[in-house]
């Protein structure tokens, strides 16, 4: 199963409206879709905003259902100037307010699959920086 979350719906709502066999679920005190998404069995869902929220989420998820995938898809701006919006960066390494967190370095399958995917938007490996103001 693949997991896709993230914090908010517009960031997920291209995938939730390709989701098939679609089934609500709750979890965490919030709701989840389950369904098959090309193919392959999805639970998609929102975590809310902030680290905080999102480790909990995630946590009581990859606890429960032990998902064969993860994948967190965000907002964020960009200091590279050779990006727009639109366009994805694949996690070679992740930067948490100036802390690097090795633990959390990217499955090499999945960044692979990422970076070899055929479509319009670009993909480029990089490091993503994220902290809570």
């Amino acid at each position: 199963m693949i997991l896709v979350l993230s914090a908010f719906e517009k960031e997920i709502s291209r995938i939730i409206a390709s989701v098939s066999r679609k089934k609500e679920i709750v979890s965490s005190g919030r709701t989840f879709l389950c369904g098959l998404w090309e193919g392959h069995e999805i639970m998609i869902g929102c975590t809310g905003v902030g680290r905080n929220a999102a480790r909990q989420v995630c946590h009581a998820l990859l606890e429960e259902y032990r998902p064969d995938f993860f994948i967190y898809i965000g907002t964020a701006g960009s200091l590279n100037p050779g990006l727009e919006p639109g366009d994805m960066v694949a996690a070679g390494r992740i930067v948490c307010c100036g802390e690097t967190l090795p633990e959390l370095g990217s499955d090499s399958r999945l960044k692979e699959a990422a970076l070899s995917y055929g479509g319009e938007e670009k993909i480029i490996e990089g490091t993503v920086l994220t902290c809570d103001t």
